[in-house]
């Protein structure tokens, strides 16, 4: 297990001598940005800032981290260190005073406050599963705003969810009775991003639950008990379809769930897998790309892979073109 050196690397360490500033808009904006996605790389950041503005100085920005971290706006998590090198971007997330400057209500809630801290923290794992999935999500925003396209992404879907669900602590976390053979229990499903495309003719709106999958999990399990395993998500998402829980809880009439995996025998390995568990039924529901491919052609691309057939695309065709 890895723990921490009893020294940080220096550019982790918060420094003693901070000059004032004020807090901008853009400030915020990087505030909210990095909070919604949970941690962001400082190149991240700068992508993310010049999708709506394309003149955004990388090196100003840069500047403005080193003020918010100064300022316990921003942390920069420590167990990055263990996984990138030393001229690598910086890793970001939400500092306590950036909960407080996010918080809408007088005071802000604890539990967030609680998360702020934990984020100091976070497993050198989880942080690059984190930082992988924001880079997917990032294309994502990148190609839907290049085609006139506009990216309704978790937290924004909240208001649009049914009331009962806009309430709850984790309205995008999935409670399903499922069977597998014998068993029967249930199972809880917290997909990685759930998010829409909306833009489109008729006022269609596109809804994907987002899966990423690193190659660590165990594909195939003969039981359902086991923590975290591609068959456990397969048989979950299908007792949530068969249910009618995507309706019901997300206010959503359809759902198209994305793997996005390491490499072309892992999407074998998965399509073999998902046949297994329920045939060609709901074929079109889940899709695979590598992430190799996503950012060579973009997720907008006819890059997706079905059980029944492959380049897929998530939008149609006239809206790529």
């Amino acid at each position: 297990m890895l723990t921490l050196s009893p020294t940080l690397p220096k550019r982790l360490q918060r420094p003693d001598d901070v000059p004032p500033f004020v807090i901008t808009s853009r400030d915020v904006e990087i505030v909210r940005r990095i909070d919604d996605l949970r941690c962001l790389t400082s190149e991240q950041i700068v992508r993310a800032l010049r999708i709506h503005e394309p003149q955004t100085s990388h090196q100003h920005v840069l500047r403005r981290l080193q003020l918010l971290f100064g300022h316990h706006y921003l942390d920069r998590p420590h167990h990055q260190h263990f996984h990138v090198s030393a001229f690598a971007p910086t890793v970001y997330a939400v500092g306590r005073e950036g909960v407080r400057l996010l918080s809408t209500a007088t005071a802000p809630d604890p539990r967030q406050l609680w998360k702020a801290k934990k984020n100091r923290r976070i497993t050198a794992s989880f942080l690059r599963h984190t930082i992988e999935t924001a880079e997917v999500m990032l294309a994502i925003e990148e190609h839907a705003t290049r085609h006139q396209l506009h990216l309704i992404d978790h937290s924004a879907l909240r208001p649009l969810l049914p009331v009962d669900s806009q309430t709850l602590d984790m309205p995008f976390r999935f409670r399903v009775p499922a069977q597998l053979g014998v068993q029967h229990l249930t199972i809880h499903l917290q997909p990685d991003r759930v998010f829409s495309i909306a833009g489109l003719p008729d006022n269609q709106r596109l809804n994907f639950a987002l899966e990423l999958d690193r190659g660590t999990e165990q594909l195939s399990a003969r039981k359902l008990t086991h923590k975290s395993t591609f068959t456990r998500k397969i048989v979950g998402y299908d007792a949530a379809w068969r249910v009618g829980l995507y309706k019901s809880q997300l206010g959503m009439n359809g759902m198209r769930v994305l793997f996005v995996t390491t490499s072309l025998p892992r999407i074998k390995g998965m399509l073999t897998v998902q046949k297994k568990l329920i045939g060609d039924r709901l074929s079109s529901m889940f899709l695979y790309t590598t992430l190799d491919a996503l950012n060579e052609h973009g997720p907008l691309a006819p890059i997706w892979t079905s059980t029944q057939q492959s380049g897929i695309s998530l939008v149609p065709h006239d809206i790529r073109a």
